[in-house]
């Protein structure tokens, strides 16, 4: 005889603070041979470097993640015209402390000409919003079971299967500029990075058997 089961999905948000954020900042340079669009790149990338250190970013807090050079060439007056060789060199900063966010994007875009893109706010998995999600998602998924097993006039049994399902984020998060806010800070404006609310959001699948009454 094949004994009876049950099988829920349990759901629940939490709201949690974001532990760090994410930025991507590219530097690049244009030149008419390869060697010079990559040694002016080099030039970028070190001054790009020294920003990150005076702002207190340590090399452990920043990735490179791609360096390219490639030929450019425009389409104009029905043809293909040669502009160059581009360089590029692109590497992404995390920081636990979004204050942090408005010098470096000033100083990098005023002294290495960098190109500036994000934020992407992460949290961590030891989050304790993370925890919380998943035993709310655990106790929600008991519930549904009962009310289904009352309903057909049974009880609940022992857990047969658990699986955990991805879990999400969900918030306000994109890309600047839609990302950041300008707030005046002397005679030098500071880009202020601004988290919000984020939902942490966990589901888990549960099978329990299910025994009469």
């Amino acid at each position: 005889m094949v004994a009876a089961t049950v099988s829920v999905r349990g759901e629940a948000v939490v709201r949690g603070k974001p532990d760090r954020v994410e930025l991507s900042l590219e530097v690049s340079a244009l030149e008419q041979s390869v060697d010079a669009a990559l040694a002016e790149t080099a030039k970028r990338s070190e001054a790009l470097e020294e920003v990150l250190r005076e702002v207190g970013v340590g090399p452990d807090d920043y990735t490179t993640t791609g360096v390219s050079v490639q030929e450019e060439r425009e389409y104009e007056r029905e043809r293909t015209v040669h502009r160059g060789y581009r360089a590029r060199d692109h590497v992404v900063v995390r920081l636990a402390d979004p204050s942090a966010a408005g010098s470096l994007m000033r100083l990098a875009a005023e002294r290495a000409a960098a190109r500036i893109a994000g934020p992407w706010w992460r949290i961590d998995s030891d989050n304790p919003a993370r925890a919380e999600a998943c035993r709310r998602a655990a106790a929600d998924a008991r519930r549904r079971a009962e009310a289904y097993a009352q309903t057909l006039g049974a009880r609940l049994g022992a857990i047969v299967e658990i699986n955990e399902t991805q879990g999400r984020l969900r918030g306000r998060y994109g890309r600047l500029p839609s990302g950041f806010a300008l707030a005046a800070s002397g005679e030098e404006p500071e880009v202020g990075l601004h988290p919000g609310n984020f939902d942490v959001a966990a589901e888990v699948d549960v099978t329990f058997a299910l025994e009469q009454e």
